[in-house]
């Protein structure tokens, strides 16, 4: 991964450029003094003219040369201009490219981690649904529970009832009974 901080390939190759352009422009004006106009170089005799460096003593260069070397220049100066503007055109593209493949890495991490926690919540929401239908079944068997228990509940109030009814009932016969005899033992004795 690239830091931050250090250009990028398109960038190092555009200063690179940009310092050879810088180069050959200041070749120009050193060889611009030696640039024969028009007017100069019919006068000049063309093969024959040297210039000689005088603090070196060692460095001799024909005039011709010079033209050839500054022809280049300027050939090499076009071309890398050429360069320069379609790096700064690539440049100027990719700069928002770049920005729009950051965002898109972090949205694409934000949806990753919103898919995730949307996971953790689906599961969460399934176990509290069973969870919940868990209480509910155990809630209803306590309801029929209870229902049972106050039918069985009716049911012995009712049966109490008939039998205290039962009982009373009995009680009166017996009672009848009791006084029923009582008058016949009294006629015995």
């Amino acid at each position: 991964m690239r830091d931050a901080l250090s250009p990028s390939p398109l960038t190092a190759h555009l200063g690179q450029l940009l310092w050879s352009l810088a180069t050959q422009q200041r070749a120009v004006l050193l060889l611009g003094g030696f640039e024969a106009t028009t007017e100069d170089k019919e006068e000049a005799p063309a093969a024959s003219a040297t210039i000689t460096n005088t603090a070196d003593g060692e460095e001799t260069v024909t005039v011709e040369e010079l033209e050839e070397q500054l022809k280049q220049s300027h050939a090499e100066t076009a071309a890398v201009r050429e360069q320069v503007t379609a790096l700064t055109q690539q440049l100027a593209t990719s700069v928002p490219r770049a920005e729009a493949l950051i965002a898109r890495r972090d949205l694409e991490r934000r949806i990753e981690t919103l898919t995730r926690d949307n996971q953790t919540l689906t599961e969460a929401v399934e176990k509290e649904q069973k969870e919940r239908e868990w209480l509910e079944g155990e809630l209803r068997a306590q309801y029929e529970a209870a229902e049972g228990t106050d039918q069985e509940m009716t049911n012995l109030q009712t049966f109490v009832r008939k039998l205290h009814a039962l009982v009373e009932d009995k009680t009166k016969t017996l009672d009848t009974q009791k006084v029923l005899r009582q008058p016949s033992e009294c006629e015995d004795t």
